[in-house]
């Protein structure tokens, strides 16, 4: 076969498959819908980088129940201080440390050509936790550090011991982002396509449905318990003491916010246990090192419905509720300026 006539049948092949995997792809969305692009690092670290923020809001990422927060704030109260916010998912107090070291710091030292900080506005800081910040890597994996905060850069230093299943993260992570419209790609890891063929050929009656919810719910409220003995790390406490070092060494107020869970997975043996302990350590803190503690775990008016599927972020409208509810009571504090 003539090499032209070679390479396009070659081209029809490789434009069949494509067509036929965008095609495939497109239908399984039917039983199981894109999920919407959420804010990442490098998002949060872009605006800080375009502005001159008044407030840093880091930390897991329920930070970005603070966008309704910002939004509010700017449009209806007209305060429009820049407000940056940078979510890390499935963030510990460590990963939260390196991306304010490395990503951050960065900005917030930058000199402009007379000497003076490029930008100088920073007064206030919110570090968005919940108990799991304090969980050790042998429970969390620690992967999303390569996949959610390196930048090309951090992943050669790390090949000094070669490809390994840590840095491999920042690939697949890259590779995601390109074939971000593809749920074939998106669904790698969450796995929704089998269920959601499952539920589209053969519907669940609504019995069913919510005695596979409470069995979930049960799991994740036995969950929360059996991390009392893993999250009470000491590597982790002392990245959060290198944040707070860095932040108040610079005079900036910082705010631990203990965000709110899920009512149902809240048993009296968590409050005992996990809960409790995480939030002696929080309120501790707060006494030692002159830095304001807000508990909203369990004082917030956040219901189950307010949640999403995953029983851990809050749902559009929980968000907006959120936000509403915490400006006009425990976040006040952030329609006025830092005292002094």
């Amino acid at each position: 076969m003539p090499p032209a006539r070679m390479l396009r049948s070659l081209v029809l092949v490789i434009v069949g498959a494509a067509a036929t995997v965008v095609g495939a792809d497109r239908a399984l969305r039917r039983a199981a819908p894109m999920r919407p692009r959420i804010m990442e690092v490098d998002d949060g670290v872009a605006e800080y980088r375009a502005r001159d923020p008044y407030t840093l809001i880091l930390g897991s990422s329920h930070s970005r129940s603070f966008l309704p927060v910002r939004r509010i704030l700017a449009e209806e109260r007209h305060d429009l201080r820049p407000i940056a916010v940078v979510p890390v998912e499935w963030g510990t107090m460590s990963s939260y440390d390196w991306v304010l070291q490395h990503r951050l710091r960065p900005l917030v030292e930058e000199r402009a050509r007379d000497g003076g900080l490029r930008r100088p506005s920073l007064r206030r800081a919110l570090l968005v936790t919940t108990f799991y910040d304090l969980c050790s890597s042998r429970v969390t994996g620690a992967a999303n550090l390569p996949a959610r905060a390196w930048e090309a850069h951090d992943f050669v230093a790390d090949l000094g011991d070669g490809l390994t299943d840590y840095n491999r993260n920042f690939l697949r992570e890259r590779f995601r982002q390109i074939f971000g419209d593809l749920l074939l790609v998106q669904d790698r890891g969450y796995e929704t396509i089998p269920s959601g063929l499952i539920d589209a050929v053969r519907p669940q009656p609504p019995a069913k449905l919510a005695a596979r919810r409470a069995a979930d719910v049960a799991a994740a409220r036995q969950h929360v318990i059996e991390q009392f003995e893993g999250c009470d790390d000491g590597d982790e406490k002392r990245a959060l003491l290198e944040m707070l070092d860095y932040l108040q060494g610079r005079d900036v107020e910082v705010t631990l916010v203990e965000f709110p869970l899920m009512p149902s997975l809240v048993s009296e043996q968590a409050r005992a246990t996990t809960l409790a302990r995480y939030h002696r350590f929080a309120a501790g803190l707060a006494r030692t090192r002159g830095l304001r503690d807000v508990d909203l775990t369990t004082s917030s008016p956040m219901l189950d419905a307010d949640f999403q599927a995953d029983f851990d972020h809050l749902n559009a409208a929980g968000n907006e509720k959120f936000a509403r509810w915490a400006l006009d009571h425990d976040l006040a504090f952030l329609g006025g300026p830092v005292a002094r």
